[in-house]
């Protein structure tokens, strides 16, 4: 990677991480002890919109620490329910509908566009650049771009999102 972390930095991420593993072992009891687990798919699949739309909540709290803007109005985009409007040099701004939207369509949405954030994070706020999550060859060719690829690809995935975001935080 191209981040330099110091001492303090690395040690909140290890308390972060086992505090979050920390999360997990309560659903670990409750498995069939037969049962053969993927620990990465469980990971990935313990915190979705569509099982746990709340968690927009946790999003939406480190989204103000590290300064992004998420107001309702009319998106910038016609045809659009939420859109991330990226500056160049600085965080920029999420702009949801006014309409009613259900919690898991709401919860979606502003992981997509937080997935954009993590984009324009990745481009050192002077691009938009893909993150390099997996996708596959569908995804790819499905949407205009790679960004619109991985957000779609992953907008259900908070945790995940909120995993990176929480890098950038000092």
């Amino acid at each position: 990677m191209r981040y330099l972390y110091d001492k303090n930095k690395l040690l909140n991420r290890i308390i972060f991480l086992l505090i979050f593993a920390s999360f997990l072992v309560p659903s670990f009891s409750k498995m069939n002890k037969n049962e053969v687990v993927n620990a990465e798919t469980f990971i990935a699949n313990s915190d979705l919109c569509t099982g746990n739309p709340v968690i927009v909540n946790d999003l939406l709290k480190v989204g103000k620490i590290l300064g992004v803007n998420v107001v309702k109005g009319i998106p910038r985009l016609p045809g659009k329910d939420a859109t991330y409007e990226a500056y160049p040099g600085q965080l920029g701004v999420i702009t949801i509908t006014q309409r009613f939207l259900d919690p898991i369509v709401y919860c979606m949405l502003l992981t997509h566009e937080f997935i954009h954030v993590l984009q324009h994070l990745n481009g050192n706020l002077n691009a938009v650049i893909p993150i390099g999550w997996d996708l596959t060859f569908d995804q790819v060719y499905q949407y205009k771009s790679l960004q619109e690829a991985e957000a779609y690809a992953y907008q259900n995935f908070p945790r995940k999102v909120l995993f990176y975001l929480r890098r950038y935080i000092d």
